[in-house]
């Protein structure tokens, strides 16, 4: 049998900064946590003997401590940062997906302008607040993105699409920056 070492999408290669805009890989651990019909009491008092945290509401992220609890699906909280207890994974279907995504944080006073060069999603600050996260399209991609401060998002695709993400934010930062450069 072959040992397989685990390595990150980018191998932490990405940090850019064009303009006023910088990107940034995360490199932390990330696991699903799914739950069926209801989310049972005990669930809900393990979830926050893990994280610190209370259960997120829909489209709701999280943080404390450099662990977020993210609200990622009508199904599944995600957990970054923090590995599952024993007894979490006894009473929820607890995944560990952090080889399946690349996270990336994009922070700037124009990452909003960025953004919005490459996702459908209304990205003005009175409709997408800090703390909010939403799943969608960034340009062909599924992605999970999430303000997590002021001018900070974290954006999260699948792992394949680790290089078209970076092509498609660089086009959009170069586009920012020579906007705000004739202003």
């Amino acid at each position: 049998m072959v040992d397989l070492i685990a390595v990150n999408p980018m191998r932490g290669a990405i940090s850019l900064k064009i303009g006023t805009v910088a990107v940034e890989e995360v490199q932390t651990s990330l696991f699903t946590v799914g739950v069926h019909k209801e989310i049972s009491k005990n669930l809900l008092n393990t979830m926050k003997s893990v994280t610190g945290m209370d259960w997120p509401d829909v489209c709701q992220i999280k943080s404390k401590d450099n662990i977020s609890l993210m609200w990622f699906d009508h199904t599944h909280v995600a957990i970054m940062g923090v590995t599952p207890t024993l007894q979490l994974k006894k009473i929820a279907a607890v995944t560990d997906v952090s080889d399946a995504w690349l996270i990336v944080d994009i922070d700037g006073v124009d990452a909003r302008k960025v953004l919005s060069r490459v996702t459908p999603t209304d990205m003005r600050e009175q409709r997408f607040k800090t703390g909010m996260t939403q799943r969608g399209d960034l340009m062909h991609m599924q992605a999970s993105i999430s303000c997590i401060a002021e001018h900070r998002f974290r954006i999260m695709v699948f792992r394949s699409m680790a290089q078209t993400l970076v092509h498609e934010i660089t086009i959009a930062m170069k586009s920012v920056a020579a906007r705000t450069r004739e202003a």
